[in-house]
């Protein structure tokens, strides 16, 4: 009797040790989802850089000695863009987003992904640096918090009669190596008279089931010489758009500008 116990024990045991694993499995949590990771991501990612002399700006340390040995630095270059767009190959227009960008150099906020830009072929990107009338008169509390048109978000509105500043470059010279001391840079375009619209020329294809990088750089020194060369220090580095001094020396940068953007990849 004793020994019929024993073998049915030992039975029990054998049968119990052999479940073990399934009943362990049974109990375990559920591993948690994780992002899917094979999603194939669309449409396309806009990158602006800025540079200066063909590096990476690095501003509030970064210095850039001109050919007339002034010396630039630069703390601040943002801007508004509107009715940005890609352009198809019949010179028709693709809009990305509702057409407005806000860039903010200094800020780190040069990188907007646009995942439902079509797919297609296109020769380029336009944009305007600036806005029509209407909008830089409306109102900049009616945007939400985080648009380009809110001027709490972006800093770049003066009021209800000057409207928005459409570019605004601040930094500081110096007139050469020698001057010890630094002079102050604050360029802002802004008014009715000075939207620009650019069209930069690249040709690329989008795919409908992939995303590609296009990478627009802003070359900032020709601002201040191309086609006209302008010292810091004889024709100004001051000028908010108002005031006949002002209107001469931000006429003067904005017909410089023509060459500042450039798109030099889609990839």
């Amino acid at each position: 009797m004793k020994s019929s116990i024993y073998w049915i024990r030992t039975a029990a045991k054998v049968i119990l040790i052999a479940a073990l694993p399934m009943l362990l499995s049974q109990c375990k949590p559920e591993d948690p989802k994780k992002p899917d990771d094979t999603a194939a991501k669309k449409g396309l990612v806009l990158k602006f850089k800025p540079v200066c002399q063909g590096a990476d700006i690095a501003f509030t340390t970064g210095e850039y000695t001109r050919s007339n040995g002034e010396i630039m630095l630069f703390t601040n270059w943002a801007m508004i863009w509107s009715k940005l767009s890609l352009v198809k190959t019949d010179n028709s227009l693709v809009s990305l987003g509702d057409g407005y960008l806000f860039i903010d150099g200094a800020g780190a906020k040069t990188t907007y992904t646009f995942a439902d830009a079509p797919a297609g072929e296109y020769k380029g990107i336009s944009f305007e640096l600036g806005l029509d009338s209407i909008i830089n008169h409306g109102d900049p509390n009616a945007w939400p918090a985080d648009h380009p048109l809110n001027g709490n978000y972006t800093g770049l509105h003066w009021g209800w009669s000057t409207g928005y500043i459409f570019q605004a470059i601040d930094g500081r010279y110096k007139k050469d190596a020698a001057q010890t001391d630094w002079s102050g840079m604050s360029l802002h375009t802004a008014t009715d008279k000075y939207p620009r619209t650019f069209m930069l020329p690249l040709s690329f294809t989008l795919d409908a089931n992939g995303q590609k990088t296009a990478t627009i750089k802003g070359h900032i020194e020709q601002y201040f010489q191309d086609p006209t060369f302008l010292s810091f220090a004889k024709d100004g580095s001051f000028s908010h758009s108002v005031g006949a001094a002002e209107i001469i020396l931000m006429d003067k940068i904005v017909n410089n500008g023509s060459d500042v953007f450039e798109l030099t990849s889609v990839k």
